[in-house]
């Protein structure tokens, strides 16, 4: 079956907001995992994903198959994992998703080779975790200008990169946002609505959701004003405290059919 999914748990830290910690910042690989998986066109014999939790019990590797999703329970001490740098801290949870395939085709006939050949790729990668999102018109009215917007998922954030090209793909103006929402892509694929333009020379996403920071965030084409960027702490306990950036000004407008990525 089609690989969807794998994500990563921790059972280790006395508190829900460490063990989560360690789960919400592991997405950002796991997310350019099961993307390259998808794109190698590598499938399980049976499933859809797997899913792993750390923590000190079992002390044997145990492996359940639930609804097309293998769990798996490792020992293995995740503890630690924030103290690295970014590209460290990604190493590891890749090295930890790969635990995961090993324990897994010790039961299951997979072919390990190839999904270690989608971890050297991600290495190879330097983990980069970005994606054009594709929603709306990609020309302006009188087709001038064209739309291009990149979406890099980081482990504490996400960024969009928002460029108005000129005809011959000259990038005019470039605003980057860093929406105050937690750095998941299942929140972002549901966040983002559509893209529209409000004018010959401007164009805007509107959210899904409606929320305020990506409520009306407009690129325009020739005032090449510095980047903005919304306000996000690196902590990830931060993440749930603070307040939405003020939306710009302007009223949203409304999409009656909202597009995926």
């Amino acid at each position: 079956m089609k690989f969807n999914k794998v994500q990563l748990s921790s059972n280790w830290y006395e508190t829900k907001d460490e063990n989560f910690a360690f789960d919400l910042q592991s997405r950002c690989v796991c997310g350019l995992f099961a993307r390259l998986v998808q794109e190698a066109k590598i499938q399980l014999p049976r499933g859809w994903g797997v899913y792993g939790e750390f923590g000190p019990e079992p002390t044997e590797p145990h492996v359940n198959f639930v609804n097309g999703l293998f769990m798996i329970r490792l020992a293995d001490d995740i503890r630690g994992f924030d103290v690295h740098d970014e590209v460290e801290k990604k190493k590891n949870f890749l090295k930890q998703i790969m635990r995961l395939m090993e324990v897994l085709a010790a039961q299951e006939p997979i072919a390990l080779s190839a999904f270690q050949a989608v971890a050297d790729k991600a290495v190879s990668m330097n983990f980069v975790n970005s994606w054009e999102w594709k929603g709306g018109r990609k020309y302006s009215p009188n087709k001038k200008y064209r739309s291009k917007v990149l979406v890099r998922h980081e482990t504490e954030y996400f960024e969009l990169t928002m460029q108005l090209l000129g005809r011959d793909g000259t990038v005019l103006n470039e605003t980057k946002l860093r929406p105050n929402k937690i750095p998941d892509e299942i929140i972002i694929d549901n966040m983002l609505g559509e893209l529209i333009w409000i004018s010959e020379t401007e164009f805007e996403i509107v959210s899904r959701l409606r929320t305020p920071d990506l409520r009306r965030s407009v690129c325009p084409a020739l005032n090449l004003h510095p980047f903005s960027r919304c306000p996000l702490s690196a902590p990830t306990a931060a993440l749930f405290a603070q307040k939405a950036p003020k939306p710009p000004t302007g009223n949203a407008r409304r999409v009656a059919r909202p597009m995926p990525r």
